[in-house]
């Protein structure tokens, strides 16, 4: 349809718009209402679409329709549109809209008819948008309360009189039955035979307004049996309707039955336990398990007369160990892992860690019940295992002064300082010299080194209630000895570490004496570089003496010239031995050299 055809179609519609039938019909209906042409454009509208649409009538003229349509919604808008153009009948479709810049839900219906040889599209468009949005929320709602019904642990069946109208998915995990088995079928699916005569007396309780909460044995689809506590009364004001809700407690029958089973169970681990559990009820152990008392050496009647649970525990940790335990008896919760020594029978020593320390009621009264484990191994690998580390901070720190030092004092003075980090005290002394001074404390002034040079690697030795250990450092000559005084000893992968140490260092000595005789020949061969350098200008001159002389040779008498000759030659002589001598002494710094492996 041109524009021409569609200002004749509007001016007729214009023209029917006059008559007071259509204004008033047209203006009447609150919905929207338009007529378009047979390629969707608008050729009139009402005035409740015009208002909405925020336009002039006049601009509405020509408009498509499906730029009012949703874009999500244009092919379904289009597929309703060339329904009705192609079948003359009433089409309705619920489409989203845009107009007016707002978003709407219209229930669109729409016919073409035939009118003066044009076809006419008379379109319907009511605002469903509330009540969309009002059935989605009650959709939401609806599907938010089923899914709390459907997640709980308890099944729900709402009967009428004994028919099954409405099961939550819980059912059919209690059952096994699907919810679309039971559903229409009677209650008494659920029982056997011999319970349906009570099943229909219960009903018949319920129906007349009885509330009951009961236990049943009831049957799956699989026919096994099992037990359920029931709750089930009418169904608000409804006099044929039951709620009824299900818990299956068969697991916490079997439970109750199982206790004392149980309880015999518990007792027998407690006592097979690698650790010590005891309760504490009034300031007195009441019970312990046969591993306490191996633990600390007391039998079990001992442990029942101890005065006080506390008199195990080791002075210094008492204090802590009875708070700790008031604030346990108090209800309060402590942090798990506490570790304290105590004292054996015997009077030795041992470290434990609180693995658990509860209140409890034992026999009806407060009590606390306590786990502790052995923890005196582990401390002690503990302890070695941060005196290896420390031992190994200490190597790697002076291997790091061995790369930096080039002077064998300043090594032992540094190597002195870092040892006394073990801690230690410690000397230096050096055995068979007095060249260089040694490095002592007090400590060492009385100590006694002879047969110590027969020392070849490091060892230690008990004294005077004192350990001596004892690191050879060599050098080609000397033997430098390191004492280290200590209260405790070292263990066999200590003194292994110290050996290392010992050996570095005897490396690093022997290192720098080659570096020094590396260095002594290096200005050897400079002197002597410089030497041949002065003796060869010392050749120049009787030689050029002596070329002179062989040019004036026929000016002067051969008695003179064979004289002057005779002596530059032998000057020559002596500075060619003394180069010769140069030579010797570099040749044979070579081979020492070379020997060596510089």
């Amino acid at each position: 349809m041109s524009s021409d055809d569609i200002s004749k179609a509007a001016n007729l519609l214009k023209g029917l718009e006059n008559t007071e039938a259509y204004r008033t019909i047209l203006e009447a209906f609150p919905d929207f209402i338009g007529i378009i042409d047979s390629e969707g454009r608008i050729l009139t509208a009402n005035r409740s679409f015009i208002n909405a649409s925020g336009l002039k009538e006049n601009e509405l003229l020509g408009v498509s329709a499906f730029s009012f349509v949703h874009p999500e919604d244009a092919e379904k808008a289009l597929r309703i549109f060339k329904e009705a153009l192609e079948s003359k009948k009433v089409v309705r479709g619920e489409i989203r809209a845009i107009i007016g810049g707002n978003e709407y839900v219209l229930d669109v219906s729409g016919r073409f008819v035939d009118y003066f040889g044009s076809s006419f599209g008379i379109v319907v468009a009511k605002d469903v948008t509330e009540r969309e949005k009002l059935e989605k929320k009650i959709r939401e709602r609806e599907a938010f309360h089923r899914n709390i019904i459907d997640s709980s642990i308890s099944g729900f069946l709402i009967l009428e009189k004994d028919k099954i109208v409405f099961a939550n998915k819980t059912v059919e995990k209690i059952t096994g039955y699907s919810i679309e088995e039971i559903i229409g079928k009677s209650v008494e699916i659920f029982f056997e035979s011999q319970l349906i005569g009570k099943v229909r007396e219960t009903v018949e309780r319920i129906l007349s307004g009885e509330e009951l909460d009961l236990v049943t044995r009831f049957l799956r689809k699989d026919r096994t049996e099992r037990f359920a506590r029931v709750v089930a009364k009418l169904l608000g004001s409804q006099k044929n309707q039951i709620l009824v809700s299900f818990e299956d407690i068969t697991a916490k029958r079997e439970a109750e039955k199982k206790l004392e089973e149980r309880e015999l169970l518990y007792r027998t681990l407690v006592e097979s336990s690698h650790t010590g559990i005891f309760i504490i009820q009034n300031n007195k152990i009441i019970y312990a398990n046969k591993i306490l008392s191996e633990i600390l050496g007391y039998s079990e009647e001992d442990v029942s007369k101890l005065s006080h649970p506390f008199d195990v525990v080791s002075p210094e940790y008492r204090d802590i160990a009875k708070r700790q335990y008031w604030v346990i008896e108090s209800g309060l919760v402590i942090p798990e892992g506490l570790e304290l020594k105590v004292q054996t029978k015997d009077g030795k020593e041992k470290w434990m860690k609180v693995l658990t320390a509860k209140r409890i009621k034992y026999k009806g009264k407060p009590a606390v019940i306590v786990n502790i484990a052995d923890i005196t191994s582990l401390k002690e690998n503990e302890e070695r295992l941060r005196r290896m580390n420390t031992l190994l901070r200490i190597a790697g720190e002076i291997n790091g002064m061995l790369i930096q030092e080039n002077s064998e004092f300043r090594i032992l003075s540094n190597l002195k300082c870092i040892l006394e980090k073990l801690p230690a005290n410690v000397g230096v002394f050096l055995l068979g010299s007095d060249s260089i001074p040694f490095l002592e404390t007090p400590e060492f002034s009385s100590l006694e080194f002879s047969g110590k040079e027969e020392i070849k690697d490091v060892v230690q030795e008990l004294k005077d209630g004192k350990w001596y250990t004892y690191l050879p450092i060599f050098t080609e000559r000397l033997q430098n000895l390191v004492v280290l005084e200590r209260e405790e000893n070292f263990t066999e992968d200590e003194l292994r570490i110290l050996s290392t140490i010992s050996q570095n260092i005897s490396m690093r000595f022997k290192a720098l004496k080659v570096e020094k005789e590396k260095e002594m020949a290096r200005r050897i061969v400079i002197e002597n570089l410089k030497h041949f350098e002065e003796l060869a200008d010392k050749l120049r001159n009787p030689l050029a003496v002596i070329k002179g002389y062989f040019e004036i040779k026929s000016e002067v008498s051969e008695e003179e010239f064979v004289r002057k000759v005779t002596e530059h030659v032998e000057k020559m002589e002596r500075i060619l031995d003394e180069l010769r001598g140069r030579e010797m002494e570099t040749y044979e710094l070579k081979k020492i050299l070379e020997n060596k492996k510089i």
